[in-house]
């Protein structure tokens, strides 16, 4: 899954816009808040649309501050991310490493109880 996750977060910094938006509200969902942003988007038409990640409080923006965005040109009211480090790559990168931990855990235990040739007694 963190694989999956890693090529899909490549293809869409490699294909989104970037610009900046200004938080204009938010979205208060199970005690969860989700940022509205208003935005330019590459044709000049102006945007309004919710970021994917959100937060227990609504003090990680505050209205009217700036932030760094990217989204995907042919929907951008549905792909809006803050452009940051810990937003794009946390979770896919979190996911790859406890996989590859995981994996190579499962495989150290697999080898050492596996049965040894010649260990066997025949009766």
């Amino acid at each position: 899954m963190g694989l999956f996750m890693v090529n899909n977060t490549i293809t869409l910094v490699n294909t989104s816009q970037k610009t900046t938006a200004t938080v204009v509200s938010f979205n208060v969902r199970d005690s969860v808040y989700y940022p509205i942003f208003s935005f330019t988007d590459a044709s000049g038409s102006t945007m309004t649309a919710q970021g994917i990640g959100g937060g227990e409080t609504n003090r990680t923006y505050r209205i009217g501050q700036k932030v760094p965005i990217i989204y995907d040109a042919t929907n951008p009211a549905e792909t809006v991310r803050v452009n940051t480090l810990l937003s794009i790559w946390l979770g896919p990168m979190f996911l790859t490493i406890m996989g590859g931990f995981d994996t190579t855990l499962s495989l150290v235990l697999y080898w050492r109880r596996r049965p040894r040739v010649g260990s066997m007694l025949m009766i």
